[in-house]
């Protein structure tokens, strides 16, 4: 991925940064973290040699509540799949110990999966 203001002679600008967020907002939308990593990295790296204005600032702080909003989401996404997983594995665990009760310790239950 280019990088905005990665010329050997290039000035970094707002719109740079700005450009920079809107990369990672993507990323979050598509779920694709490790961009969005790498996006805030780079940004972090360009604000280390560039002072911002207010309005850009405020732009950006925009950008970045968009991002946390779908690192949220997904984060809520995934406690629900391990939730919901965790109450298969109890499920299957009782119906395998009723399986045994009902045919036998030994016994074959695979006929029951």
């Amino acid at each position: 991925m280019p990088t905005p203001g990665s010329g050997p002679h290039k000035m970094i600008t707002g719109r740079d940064l700005e450009q920079l967020t809107r990369q990672a907002v993507q990323a979050a939308e598509r779920g694709d973290w490790g961009v969005v990593q790498d996006c805030y990295r780079q940004r972090g790296e360009m604000l280390g040699r560039f002072s911002t204005t207010a309005d850009h600032a405020r732009t950006l702080v925009a950008l970045d509540a968009v991002v946390t909003d779908r690192l949220v989401l997904a984060r809520a996404a995934i406690q629900q799949v391990l939730a919901d997983l965790t109450r298969v594995r109890r499920r299957s665990r009782t119906l395998a110990a009723a399986a045994v009760r009902s045919y036998g310790v030994g016994e074959q239950v695979d006929h029951l999966t």
